[in-house]
């Protein structure tokens, strides 16, 4: 659908509710004086859909601007664009948008500072545009929930280092009660989580057990809030006959060991996440996801899912984090834009083979390097994670404590 709206009326109350961010919504505002045929429009759109085109590493120019932001408007969250200062827009340039918009089925709407009548009044009514009062539109727009800026995460208690068969009980002498019972929660899902791992284990080893430590500790890499889970965890071991131990620092840096997944906080996803190419920040996503530089250049389209939700690596399915699946999404419609033929999943054009190893190795570094982010790069450990080296290396060993 394609709506016009003009903000004569009050132009103070538009420009203050543009301002805000809404969930759904994007705002393309107009640089005056454009010119028609060139790319600055379609970098202006992929800017309003929080993707900085002065971020590649691959460098600043920017080309295919139209098909990449065709791929993330189809990729993405966004339901309705509004172009604020569309009376800027030259004829060609407004009737070019609103067939991109149109075909991915984003709702358009073109808001006017000052009514035209020239060559644009043709456009518009060769468009069929819907008008749409200023009140009715803000009070559409008011609809939809503000968008936080980032997501907040509470901090975690400060919680001592202590032997894990004492751990409860010191915390408990050192905390508030109502801080203690957010931790003994944490501690007891982790005791009973691994009580019913080794349950399920047919044979007992150092691997299955850093497996589900890796999985109970996945989604945070605050230092207490780890120590919290790994006591919890020895506990569980300990009522099941098994001594655990686990040097907590050496954990914490699980996340650069090939085939773990990494943990990024709200923030660091932000970040990351503003990259403009697809194949660049689905490099940076299949890294978070524990595929290593060598696996990631090998995966074929058809090994990602049409929603991103999982990419398939060795045989195995691997869950794709929800801030990174737009990216894979944006990936396989760019591969569909550029006639890209079947075969290696991570291609910049139609003639592309694929990145071999050193090249996306290069992108988590200098991501790395921009961004302050951490990923995985091609100097982080190679080692098979098939044997027990890689839970030594962390700082992990149990031994049995009862026949």
């Amino acid at each position: 659908m394609l709506m016009k709206v003009s903000t004569l009326s009050n132009a103070i109350a538009a420009d203050r509710e543009l301002n805000v961010q809404r969930i759904g919504w994007a705002v393309l505002r107009v640089r005056p004086n454009f010119k028609e045929y060139g790319q600055i429009l379609w970098s202006d759109l992929l800017e309003s859909l929080g993707h900085d085109t002065q971020m590649s590493p691959g460098g600043r120019a920017i080309t295919k601007a139209e098909t990449l932001a065709y791929a993330w408007l189809a990729a993405g969250n966004i339901d309705d664009l509004v172009v604020s200062g569309a009376n800027f827009l030259p004829p060609q340039s407004l009737i070019q948008l609103c067939f991109v918009t149109s075909a991915v089925g984003i709702r358009t709407w073109l808001a006017y500072d000052i009514e035209v009548a020239d060559e644009r009044e043709q456009a518009e009514q060769r468009l069929g545009l819907t008008s749409v009062s200023l009140d009715e539109f803000l009070t559409i727009r008011s609809r939809s929930p503000i968008k936080a800026s980032s997501e907040y995460t509470p901090k975690f208690p400060d919680v001592p280092d202590v032997q894990f068969l004492g751990f409860l009980a010191v915390t408990k002498s050192v905390l508030t009660s109502d801080t203690f019972d957010s931790v003994r929660t944490r501690f007891r899902e982790s005791r009973d989580s691994m009580r019913k791992r080794i349950h399920e284990l047919d044979f007992v080893a150092e691997q299955a057990i850093a497996y589900e430590l890796h999985d109970l500790t996945v989604g945070t890499n605050d230092l207490n809030e780890v120590t919290t889970i790994v006591k919890g965890a020895q506990i569980g071991a300990f009522l099941e006959g098994w001594h655990l131990r686990v040097d907590v620092g050496q954990w914490v840096q699980r996340g650069r060991v090939v085939s773990l997944s990494q943990h990024l906080s709200g923030d660091e996803w932000d970040t990351i996440c503003r990259l403009h190419k697809p194949h660049e920040l689905s490099t940076c996503v299949l890294s978070v996801t524990g595929v290593s530089v060598e696996a990631m250049v090998e995966i074929k389209d058809s090994d990602v899912s049409d929603d991103g939700s999982f990419v398939r690596v060795a045989n195995k399915e691997l869950v794709v984090a929800p801030a990174g699946r737009p990216a894979l999404v944006a990936q396989l419609i760019y591969r569909e834009l550029v006639s890209a033929a079947p075969g290696r999943f991570l291609i910049q054009g139609a003639s592309d083979s694929g990145m071999n190893e050193k090249a996306a190795g290069r992108i988590l570094k200098l991501v790395t390097r921009d961004t302050g982010v951490a990923l995985r790069g091609e100097s982080s450990s190679r080692k098979d994670i098939s044997g027990t080296g890689w839970t030594h290396r962390l700082g992990i060993s149990i031994t049995r404590l009862v026949k």
